[in-house]
């Protein structure tokens, strides 16, 4: 359709075959079923439901299951190229994340930033496990980053619900515990200022595609903030989140 914006899935995972096998040599405590992936899979997927272009990122556990820190290193630039060169070869079709080290390894961190939005030309950075980017979307509130950064787009995997059930405890704390003061400035705000810097993240639908989180989450952020996300592939039904998606209307990309 002329002159409407693009639709892009912002939460679209891969699993290549080298990813696999790491895996595979891993105790993991919690016992992880990884589902077959193939480029040509992704590619029908988007294709099947007219979708621009997926952005591709890592899966959980990460790279850190690789063990020392030269292998956690030498995981995380083979998956950097390889979703690279996937773009490379699909360029409208595909974008990425890039993986990160953990801060652990703060020195490789950086390296691996400056190498793969200066030579790579990566989408962004994927940071995602489990209540991580709640803790960290508040500390950027409340510390005063989100404001003092306001073209650093930030999405929020999952939909994020918690951070929608806490969004008016987080803005009472600026204005009781906190007292409204940001780290590095002489000044302060109200709980409505914090409020609109909590709703000014960007949230995916990945695994939040039922009735009552949509209903909550478009009520709650601007519509423009609520992206598109399958968790693929390891979500199913993805085909059938879509159409209610659609039938929803409740995001609007650009």
């Amino acid at each position: 359709m002329a002159g409407r914006p693009p639709e892009v899935d912002v939460h679209h995972h891969f699993v290549p075959d080298f990813y696999k096998h790491v895996l595979s040599g891993v105790d993991l405590s919690a016992k992880i079923k990884f589902p077959s992936w193939s480029p040509k899979a992704s590619l029908a997927f988007v294709n099947d439901h007219h979708i621009d272009k997926a952005i591709l990122s890592l899966s959980a556990p990460g790279a850190v299951i690789a063990g020392s820190r030269d292998d956690v290193r030498g995981l995380v630039r083979k998956w950097n190229d390889y979703a690279s060169e996937l773009c490379s070869a699909h360029p409208n079709r595909f974008g990425f994340f890039t993986a990160l080290l953990g801060l652990e390894d703060l020195e490789g961190a950086i390296s691996e930033i400056h190498y793969v939005f200066r030579r790579l030309k990566a989408d962004g950075p994927l940071v995602d496990y489990r209540h991580e980017p709640i803790r960290t979307a508040s500390d950027l509130v409340l510390s005063g980053r989100k404001r003092q950064f306001p073209n650093c787009k930030v999405i929020l995997s999952h939909a994020r619900g918690t951070l929608l059930y806490l969004a008016d405890r987080i803005s009472a704390l600026a204005t009781t515990i906190f007292d409204g003061t940001l780290d590095d400035e002489d000044s302060s705000r109200d709980s409505e200022q914090v409020m609109a810097d909590l709703k000014s993240f960007y949230f995916d639908l990945a695994l939040g595609g039922s009735s009552t989180v949509l209903d909550l989450l478009i009520n709650w952020a601007p519509r423009d903030h609520v992206l598109y996300g399958f968790d693929l592939p390891f979500a199913g039904g993805a085909g059938e989140r879509w159409t209610y998606f659609q039938d929803c209307n409740c995001m609007i990309s650009g």
